[in-house]
């Protein structure tokens, strides 16, 4: 089964205007995999992206404190390739 673009660009608007998604931020989101790394981006969801903070959910506790471990080199990354976020913080939240 082949999807349109209109059906897949109105899939992809819903989806960001349910998370509350910053459209002009996606690419930032696309490379969460890339910058967190196979393993981490495996079982981390970046949740949001806002006032210079990245929110990310986690499914366990060793996902999460080796995201803190990483978090200054994922800030430093992200800043890199998208300096006009302006990224200053990464907060882990544990989903239930």
């Amino acid at each position: 089964m082949k999807i349109s673009d209109h059906t897949l660009r109105k899939g992809l608007d819903e989806y960001f205007e349910k998370y509350k998604i910053d459209k002009s931020n996606a690419n930032a989101y696309k490379a969460w995999p890339m910058i967190s790394g196979a393993q981490l981006s495996a079982v981390t969801e970046l949740k949001s992206i806002k006032d210079g903070v990245l929110k990310v959910f986690t499914l366990s506790s060793s996902a999460r404190n080796l995201l803190l471990l990483k978090k200054n080199k994922i800030i430093k990354d992200y800043n890199e390739m998208y300096p006009n976020l302006n990224i200053v913080d990464l907060e882990v939240s544990k989903r239930s």
